[in-house]
């Protein structure tokens, strides 16, 4: 078998230091949860259990920030749709969200609203409301709808009963429920989502760095035979 090239074995032992560098916070991590499980298993106590309060902890921080980002994420690409700020717009989806409509709904209504020269607010919506209660008859509610909201009006049709008092205790709730985000909210979410993935990045470029000479070293070992 040839011999190793020496320097495709120092590329190697430093791709594995720099592997152990990026694990290092991990392993640290890992050995907390280790210590604790072993002074707490001299009493019986078992912390792969389900009711582990430290593994419940990390589950419910990692299930809030998935949340949040995912929920920025879709606030801002409506904000993209409606012209609104986060807020206004966290607002509007909070809301219709309440009633079972969906972003992907919202957007159309969004859009329908924009071609009219209105501004897709839950003000506005509050707006079309009554003078949707003003029309008379079914066939002319419906045409009013479809000119005003696209076919999301269909799926709005409950909310378009609501008295201006209800929309305002929507508003209220909305508020209150802490999901109305702030454009500086969002922005900071979206950039936590992207250093998570140049963090991915990173971590594939170290497995490349390492993968590399290893090939190289394997084809050589096998050539020689």
């Amino acid at each position: 078998m040839a011999e190793i090239n020496i320097e495709v074995k120092a590329q190697v032992e430093q791709a594995v230091r720099d592997l152990g560098r990026v694990n290092k916070s991990f392993d640290l991590m890992g050995k907390a949860n280790q210590d604790a499980a072993g002074a707490l298993g001299v009493f019986g106590v078992s912390l792969t259990s389900i009711s582990n309060p430290l593994t419940l902890v990390a589950t419910t921080i990692k299930a809030s920030i998935d949340y949040t980002a995912k929920w920025a994420d879709e606030i801002d690409d409506l904000s993209r749709v409606t012209g609104q700020s986060a807020e206004q717009t966290s607002i509007l989806a909070t809301v219709l969200g309440d009633y079972g409509i969906g972003v992907s709904t919202v957007k159309i209504a969004a859009k329908a609203m924009r071609e009219e020269g209105l501004t897709p607010t839950l003000a506005t919506l509050r707006d079309l409301a009554a003078e949707y209660q003003s029309i008379d008859g079914a066939a002319a509610k419906n045409a009013w709808g479809v000119k005003k909201l696209g076919r999301s009006y269909f799926d709005l049709s409950e909310i378009l009963s609501k008295s201006p008092a209800e929309f305002d205790q929507l508003a209220a709730a909305a508020q209150r429920s802490g999901k109305v985000m702030s454009g500086e909210a969002v922005d900071a979410a979206q950039a936590y989502t992207l250093q998570l993935a140049q963090m991915g990045d990173k971590l594939d470029g170290l497995k490349i760095k390492l993968g590399v000479p290893l090939i190289e070293t394997v084809s050589a070992a096998v050539t020689s035979f």
